[in-house]
């Protein structure tokens, strides 16, 4: 067990550390390794960690970004280019901005009129769930969207669309009960 000042001391280790994971000091004098990691720990990472280049080298040897980073500040060190200098090579870099993720494609418009829907019409969350009656794994996500809808009853409104898998060889003749259940008003009943 680690105790407090044990865990503050490897905590604070990339603060005096003078080899970081992944990073190649070779080739640069004593005193320019000092002012490449003097850089390093003075230039935040741009992979959205919060933490400074040096840092993020130790806590997260894995990050691509802290390591781009270290690579263009040293190899700019060793072309004797100040501190200064060599943090603004590396923000200019590729690796001195992270592109903005894109979560999301474009929204796609699906036609759900007179689709099966559970929930308040005016929900804040509307979940179009495309499904197979044969499949497993549709059947295992049905738990998981029961308990969304119980736990947020007003937020949340679920459309179904009868999804049938060639594979499945009863899919369809479910889908198709599933719509003649609908047109009867019992669509749920047989879902469940």
């Amino acid at each position: 067990m680690i105790t407090g000042g044990a865990a503050l001391l490897l905590a604070q280790e990339w603060q005096t550390v003078t080899n970081l994971a992944g990073v190649d000091f070779s080739g640069l004098t004593p005193a320019r390794k000092t002012l490449a990691l003097k850089a390093l720990r003075a230039e935040d990472c741009s992979c959205g960690c919060g933490m400074k280049v040096a840092e993020c080298r130790v806590k997260d040897p894995n990050c691509s970004f802290s390591r781009g980073l270290a690579a263009v500040t040293i190899d700019a060190v060793k072309a004797g280019k100040t501190e200064t200098a060599a943090m603004a090579e590396a923000k200019a870099s590729k690796f001195g901005t992270r592109p903005a993720p894109k979560l999301l494609d474009d929204p796609v418009a699906i036609p759900t009129l007179g689709a099966p829907a559970t929930g308040p019409a005016n929900a804040k969350i509307t979940l179009v769930e495309f499904s197979d009656f044969q499949c497993p794994y549709c059947s295992k996500a049905v738990l998981q969207i029961a308990a969304t809808l119980k736990t947020y009853p007003n937020d949340v409104r679920l459309i179904f669309k009868q999804y049938p898998l060639d594979s499945h060889p009863q899919a369809m003749i479910s889908a198709q009960a599933s719509l003649a259940a609908q047109a009867q008003g019992k669509f749920w009943q047989l879902h469940d």
